[in-house]
């Protein structure tokens, strides 16, 4: 019984290929923040399919050119959630803080958004929890330094 013939491969293309990157490889910081529709469950069973569509698309887009005017990259859309990268795949010198204006950008925006069907998020921002409730900051403090002025 004759051994099959083994064909030769050539690896040194591979192996400068894996080099290559490995030498270009960097750490740097990563700021993550995701983003969220919330009350979009219970908006669904309000709404037509259509409609709900229309009102995630026009949150998709208002996530996405905020997130790119701050320096942000999306990288994934999961449902009526947004994972934007601040620091990928341009590094800036700020990035967490691009990410916060982001996102406070977003809590002036989101609220303002017109769709075909309305504006259903009018009632929502920052004085809001998930409940509904008023978060409204009390005026009291305590700990050292408390007595200065407001």
């Amino acid at each position: 019984m004759a051994a099959a013939p083994v064909a030769e491969v050539s690896l040194s293309a591979t192996i400068a290929a894996h080099e290559t990157t490995t030498a270009s490889a960097e750490r740097r910081q990563l700021t993550v923040m995701f983003c969220d529709l919330v009350g979009s469950t219970a908006l669904s069973t309000k709404l037509d399919p259509e409609d709900l569509r229309g009102i995630i698309s026009a949150y998709r887009r208002c996530c996405t050119e905020l997130v790119e005017r701050n320096g942000g990259f999306v990288g994934k859309y999961m449902g009526d959630g947004i994972l934007a990268y601040f620091g990928y795949p341009q590094a800036h010198e700020h990035d967490a803080e691009r990410a916060v204006r982001a996102g406070l950008s977003l809590v002036e925006a989101v609220p303002k958004l017109a769709t075909n069907a309305g504006s259903p998020f009018a009632g929502a921002g920052r004085d809001r929890d998930r409940s509904g409730s008023s978060r409204r900051p009390d005026r009291s403090r305590s700990g050292q330094g408390a007595g200065g002025g407001w």
